[in-house]
């Protein structure tokens, strides 16, 4: 679609839900769309609540944060699955990521600041897989102590899981090199709810720890 046609959804969604509805941007990078920030400003400009969930690599410039701020964005989660530079590069297939993804964090909130605005809240997003158990909670510390406004931990699943909580039933995981020992991955979810009730900035909810025990 060109941005043209872009627009002509979000009038349409506008029509159908009305103001204040919520669009979400997930899924693959969103910023690979060279035209995404004009989307946002015109989602926006006509009723709607934006978010979205990047890799950060796309944001890693002052002036691309600047842009992203100044479109009206609500909500924005940067993906980063551990505090080693070299963990999460390598789930991603590409040197550098972690770093670039750091930046998009320091520059959002300080374009910001800059600005006088308090959107987009800023999270961080984290997949909990084997072998970052010790890095994530290092990152909630990190998240903690940067007064980073949240942060999320999903279980490595298909696409199923998160569609329908539901687990996919040709026990994919047994082939998987990042899942991870279940009585190790329980006891980080102890840890995780024990955080979140201390004050940590953890978002998930009760429900959500539930369905990654079972």
């Amino acid at each position: 679609l060109n941005l043209g046609q872009k627009q002509q959804v979000l009038l349409r969604l506008q029509r159908w839900l009305g103001e204040g509805y919520t669009l979400s941007f997930i899924a693959g990078e969103p910023f690979l769309h060279r035209d995404m920030v004009d989307v946002l400003g015109f989602a926006r400009d006509h009723g709607a609540v934006t978010s979205l969930t990047t890799n950060g690599t796309l944001l890693a410039t002052k002036n691309r944060a600047r842009q992203v701020v100044e479109s009206g964005l609500g909500f924005m989660a940067v993906s980063i699955d551990s505090m080693n530079p070299e963990f999460h590069d390598h789930t991603r297939g590409k040197p550098g990521t972690h770093a670039q993804a750091m930046k998009a964090i320091e520059h959002v909130r300080q374009a910001r600041a800059q600005l006088g605005r308090d959107k987009p809240v800023v999270y961080v997003n984290s997949i909990v897989m084997k072998g970052n158990f010790d890095e994530l909670l290092a990152l909630s510390d990190w998240c903690k102590a940067e007064g980073i406004e949240g942060h999320t931990f999903q279980p490595i699943a298909t696409t199923d899981f998160f569609m329908g909580l539901s687990q996919q039933g040709d026990n994919w995981f047994r082939d998987s090199a990042f899942w991870p020992e279940p009585a190790e991955a329980l006891r980080l979810v102890d840890e995780l709810e024990a955080r979140k009730a201390a004050g940590y900035p953890i978002q998930n909810s009760e429900r959500d720890f539930a369905a990654w025990r079972k």
